[in-house]
Formats: C-alpha cells, sequence, structure tokens
C-alpha cells in the first residue's frame, strides 16, 4: 500500500458550514417518519413512530420539538403522519390509544401551542389519511370505515365501508381537488375508485392483477403502498414497484428506475429514480426536467409545497424544483453538539468527528463546533507522519484531511504499516467466540514464538475449536500470513482469485437444481436462516437466473465482484459467532483480523482489520485461503470455504439487483 497524496483537492467532497451557527447540534429524529405536513406558508413539520413531533419554521429553517412530544396526554401514539389544513390548522393520525380507545386524532388550531383529542369514529389504527383542499380530508384504516370532514377536523362523519364483507383494509387515499374523485390502495391489492366522494365505488384492476410483475412469495403482502393522480394519470406503488396508467383506460406500465414519487399543484409528477436524479414530468407524462444533482440516500419522506419537491433524509432536507435544487442540514436550534466519540489531538488542537462533520473544540467556550461537513462518514481517525488521515464507512477510501484549509484529498495508507524485521511476531491466536441468549462458547488455540517456531501454549489454550491443529508453526508461515492482510490493498479482488473451475459451475448448477425442485415442492424453510448460509429470497425465485449467472461468469466485471465479497452480510439473530486472529509483536501491537457477520460471505470475507489507529476492511483472499491451509479447512465452516457459495454469493448479490429492477 503506497502512500500518495494528491495533489487535486476534492472540493466536492468537502461543504463548508455557512449561514447556520457552527455550534447548533443536529436534530435526531426519534422513530420512523410518516407523511410530513407542509404550512401553507412553507412550515415543515414531522411526526414519527415514536410519538415525537419536529418543526422547523421557514425563517430560521432550525429545528425544534413540539411540546406534544412529551406526552402531556395519557395516550399511546404512532404517529403515521401530520397533516395541515391551514396555516394554524393540524392535525397527527396514526395508531392513538388512551382509556382502551383508538377513535380519535390530535388536533391544533394555535400552531401547536396546544392540542385536542378530537373523536372521529369507529376505533381503528388509520393508516390512510389524504387532507384536500377547503378543509376536507379523509381518513380510513384497520375498521374499514372512511371517516370524512369538511371543517378541517373539527367534526368527522363516517362513511360505510368499501366491501360490507370481508377486511378490506385501506392504506393509501388520494383525491382530485373535485373533492369527490379518489383512488384508495388496500393491503392485498385492491384498488377502488370513487368519483362521487365515496358513495359509491368501482374496482379497477391493479398492476399484480394485470400481471405486470411476479411476486416473489406469496407471503409478501401485495399492498398498494402509495397513490397519486393528476389530470390524465394514476401512480401507484405496489410493493416497492411503480406503476402508471391512464385514468381512461387502465393498463398499468412498470418504471423500473422510480423510487418515489408525488404530484405538484399544477398536477405535474416529480420522481425520484434510484441513481439519485430527480425527473419532472407534464401531466402528459413527457420528462421535461432532469436534476444534474442527486439526492443522498436513503430518503425517509417526502411531499411537495405548490410545485416544490421536499424529501427528507436522516441528516438533510431537500427543496427541488428545475431553478432551484437545495439541500439544508437538520440543525437544531438551541442545542449544543454532544462530545465526539471519534477524537483525535493534532497540533495542540482537538479534532472530532460524528458522521459527515468535521469537529473542533473551542476551549474558550468550551464547546465543539462545526468546521466542515464532509460527502462521507468518518470512520475512523488517525496521525500518519504529521499528517490527519481519515477513511469512510467502506474503511477503503482514506483521505488526508487539513483542518487549516478545510480541505481534503484522496490517499493510501504507508505501505509499510508493519515491519516484521524489526518488529516480529510473538504471539498469535486463532479464536472462536458463540454467543447467544443462553449460551457462550469460547475457543482459543494460542501460540508463543519459540526460536524459529511457534509452540502450541495449552496453559492459554481452550474450548474445541481447532482440536487437531499442529501443536508447532513454523514462523514463516506465520509471517506470511500477517504479510497477506497487511500488504494487500484492501478491495483489490478478481475473478480469477476465486479459482473457479467449469467442475464447480457445474457442481452450482445441479445444486440449484435440487434446491428448486425441494422449495417448489415444500416452499420456503423460513428457519433455513440460521441453519445454512444458502437462503434464497423466496419460494418464487427464479433459479434459472442464479444458473445463467454461474454460466456467464467470466463476463462479471471485476469491480462487481469485490462489491459481491465486501458485503457485510447480517440477519436478525440472537447468536453471534466471532472468529478472529491476532498477531502480537515484539514492540506489544496487536493485529487483529477478525469476522463476526451473522451470515458469513465466502471465506469470512470481508475481514475487519484492527490495528491501534488504522481500522480498515480487507477482502484478502490470500489471507483466506493461507490460513485455510494452516488450519486444514478447521477455521472455516464447510459451507463457506465451498467455491459454490462463492459462485452463489455472486448469483445472489446479482438476483437482488435485478428485483429491484
Amino acid at each position: 500500500m503506497r502512500l500518495i497524496i494528491y495533489l487535486i483537492i476534492l472540493s466536492s467532497v468537502v461543504k463548508p458550514c455557512l449561514g447556520q451557527d457552527p455550534y447548533l447540534g443536529r436534530l435526531s429524529i426519534s422513530g420512523l417518519v410518516g407523511e410530513p405536513g407542509v404550512s401553507p406558508r412553507g412550515d415543515i413539520w414531522l411526526a414519527t413512530a415514536t410519538g415525537k413531533v419536529y418543526y422547523r419554521s421557514e425563517g430560521d429553517q432550525l429545528w425544534r420539538e413540539n411540546p406534544i412530544s412529551s406526552g402531556d396526554f395519557e395516550a399511546s401514539r404512532h404517529y403515521e403522519r401530520i397533516s395541515f389544513f391551514a396555516d394554524s390548522t393540524m392535525m397527527l393520525s396514526g395508531f392513538l390509544q388512551a382509556d382502551g380507545k383508538t377513535d380519535f386524532i390530535f388536533r391544533t388550531k394555535d400552531y401547536g401551542k396546544t392540542w385536542e383529542k378530537v373523536p372521529f369514529g369507529k376505533d381503528s389504527w388509520l393508516d390512510g389519511a389524504y387532507v384536500g383542499k377547503d378543509g376536507k380530508a379523509w381518513m380510513t384504516g384497520s375498521s374499514q370505515y372512511i371517516y370524512y370532514t369538511n371543517d378541517s377536523g373539527k367534526t368527522w362523519q363516517t362513511f360505510d365501508k368499501i366491501e360490507k364483507t370481508g377486511n378490506l383494509r385501506i392504506t393509501s387515499v388520494y383525491f382530485r381537488d373535485d373533492g369527490k374523485t379518489g383512488l384508495f390502495g388496500s393491503l392485498w391489492n385492491t384498488l377502488y375508485l370513487t368519483t362521487d366522494n365515496c358513495s359509491s365505488w368501482t374496482k379497477i384492476p391493479t398492476p399484480l392483477t394485470q400481471k405486470r410483475y411476479t411476486r416473489v412469495s406469496t407471503k409478501n403482502r401485495p399492498d398498494i403502498r402509495k397513490i397519486r393522480i393528476n389530470d390524465d394519470y394514476y401512480i401507484i406503488d405496489q410493493e416497492g414497484k411503480t406503476f402508471v396508467s391512464k385514468t381512461s383506460e387502465i393498463n398499468w406500465e412498470y418504471l423500473p428506475e422510480v423510487q418515489n414519487f408525488e404530484v405538484t399543484s399544477s398536477g405535474n409528477l416529480y420522481t425520484l429514480c434510484r441513481d439519485g436524479r430527480i425527473k419532472l414530468y407534464d401531466s402528459n407524462f413527457s420528462c421535461i426536467w432532469t436534476s444534474e444533482k442527486k439526492v443522498r440516500f436513503p430518503v425517509y419522506a417526502s411531499t411537495v409545497k405548490g410545485n416544490e419537491l421536499i424529501l427528507l433524509t436522516a441528516e438533510e432536507l431537500y427543496q427541488i424544483s428545475p431553478s432551484d435544487f437545495r439541500a439544508s442540514e437538520l440543525l437544531r436550534a438551541d442545542s449544543k453538539i454532544p462530545k465526539p466519540e471519534l477524537q483525535i489531538s493534532m497540533n495542540g488542537q482537538e479534532y472530532g468527528f460524528a458522521g459527515r462533520d468535521v469537529l473542533k473544540y473551542d476551549a474558550t467556550r468550551q464547546q465543539w463546533y462545526r468546521l466542515m461537513v464532509l460527502d462521507f462518514h468518518v470512520t475512523n481517525a488517525t496521525s500518519v507522519n504529521g499528517k490527519l488521515l481519515i477513511s469512510d464507512d467502506s474503511y477503503n477510501q482514506f483521505y488526508e484531511l487539513d483542518p487549516l484549509k478545510n480541505a481534503v484529498s484522496a490517499t493510501h495508507l504507508p505501505p509499510n504499516m508493519i515491519d516484521l524485521k524489526t518488529t516480529p511476531v510473538i504471539e498469535f491466536r486463532l479464536e472462536r467466540d458463540n454467543t447467544g441468549c443462553y449460551h457462550h462458547d469460547k475457543s482459543i488455540r494460542s501460540f508463543v514464538r519459540k526460536g524459529n517456531r511457534f509452540i502450541l501454549d495449552t496453559q492459554a489454550s481452550g474450548g474445541t475449536f481447532l482440536n487437531n491443529l499442529a501443536t508447532s508453526i513454523e514462523e514463516s508461515e506465520i509471517h506470511a500470513l500477517a504479510k497477506l492482510i497487511t500488504e494487500t490493498k484492501p478491495d483489490q479482488l478478481s475473478l480469477q482469485d476465486l479459482n473457479i473451475t467449469h467442475q464447480d459451475i457445474s457442481n452450482f448448477k445441479q445444486y440449484i437444481d435440487k434446491q428448486a425442485i425441494k422449495i417448489r415442492k415444500k416452499g420456503l424453510d423460513d428457519y433455513r436462516i440460521g441453519e445454512t448460509v444458502y437462503t434464497f429470497l423466496a419460494e418464487n425465485t427464479d433459479f434459472e437466473y442464479y444458473k445463467q449467472v454461474a454460466d456467464s461468469l467470466y463476463g462479471i466485471p471485476h469491480a462487481l465482484i469485490g462489491t459481491v465479497f465486501s458485503q457485510e452480510d447480517s440477519y436478525w439473530s440472537t447468536t453471534t459467532v466471532r472468529r478472529s486472529v491476532t498477531f502480537v509483536f515484539k514492540d506489544g501491537k496487536k493485529l487483529v483480523v477478525e469476522n463476526a457477520y451473522n451470515r458469513p460471505n465466502y471465506l469470512l470475507l470481508p475481514w475487519d482489520v484492527d490495528y491501534g489507529k488504522y481500522k480498515l476492511k480487507s477482502n484478502a483472499i490470500g489471507f483466506s485461503k493461507a490460513l485455510n491451509r494452516l488450519t486444514k479447512g478447521g477455521f472455516f465452516d464447510t459451507d463457506i470455504r465451498d467455491k459454490r457459495y462463492a459462485i452463489f454469493r455472486i448469483a445472489e448479490y446479482l438476483y437482488g439487483k435485478k428485483l429491484i429492477r
């Protein structure tokens, strides 16, 4: 790894802190964000599933928390949305419960200074709601009834269920400005249209009904998650896929590049594309604008104000139109920046890092302040030869940070992190730590240097892991193993490194055929997770696609191979198996190479590497192979050292990408 400092400053990476007070802390949003509310004058309000309410005035653009978050009402609160009727009149709805009743909303008519409980009808979790013009709104949910107001939520009347029998639970609602024409979507693949404000209904086909896509699993709900209407088109999200159809003739068209969408007050359509760009379509569904800038994912919530698109992410609020593309930081009024966990001292100054923020300590005010904002999250910081180096959240891309110039430039780690001639390895340890709710099994094999060999330390060793490992190892083997992790570029990996043969491909295809027969006959076994690393996404998996990937392996770009085996794959589990290799050097420093992911990748890639001030991730497959030889296969479970599994991980990754297209 060569130490290279690029002279070109990466200006796109750094954003100076201008305008707002650099001493202000960021807004930390508690809980999932529902549908945002925007007042006529442009103030933005957020309500969350944990019962918190935040707002930002158009004036100072700083975020505050509304007092209702403190729980003045004796009520359980899971907010799905906050909705404005006028500048000072709004309501909170979702799942609100008090005294065993769930038949009310919270309403304010003084901009949130005071709130009152307003009953709307029968007990219901309000999944879907839409607020239109002139004080009109519609709500519906678990009760299946529709609740309607024409006086800005002060009083409500109940409309009958769409279907008198059955369990049609509506989750999404949208109305035209006429207050009569509305589209209602359910949890289970149903769309209803009304043209007379819920007096009569017409059932219209869904994309799934028209077979515009195939359900990957019957266990996933084919829910209609979002609906919008412009002059001549319906736009909906079903199962995370976006479709559009003319209103005059229902013929759904899949829009694979679209992740989210909103309709403006003039009837134009904004789409958020999967590459982060924004597109604007006119009422005839012709694209009239595409943004050059991109939105930073993930996007938590969206809405519009007039003809402006508003998007919320974890750290920014975007306000977008063809004439403007603004991203403002979520800064909280009257708040201080907390002490960062990641800190470093340089030239008598204290620097800190929190997310994308580079912080500096003001000794006079005894406060941290924001020095600059980067385009990436900082995960590690260290000092090397008088230079301040930081790494991004991949742990593989490093930058030199010059805090005096507010500049960042790309770099690499120095080539010789460890000089094995002057600081040889004196101790070598292999460990496995299996921890769960009701068990903890730790095994260790520890070797100490004696002359030019490493001898098993029986006093420090224990457990059943690697019981058959040799009790004496050559010094050259241990040093060669250390070099393979320290001298390999972290993201350097190609298909040739996997040494996959035609026989391996044939074995993989035979395995897929057997799994296809088994799953189609018996369905997907939920408890396969935790018992095997071979997990398929659903019972309707396209098994032929997996085989096609295997047949075309050598046409796959090297960069994609590196991406596949850099995946940190986890699922919910109460059990964690940590496998680690530790080198202890003569100077007392330690190099720890470990993997603790619930579902390991092939040969335990990627490795988490920790050498004091250096922390990085590495898919050094040469290290894995050498470790496999040294331990005669004992360090790795059978499945994860099988080349069939390497092919599976590539095919699985590409299939996952295919499903969201």
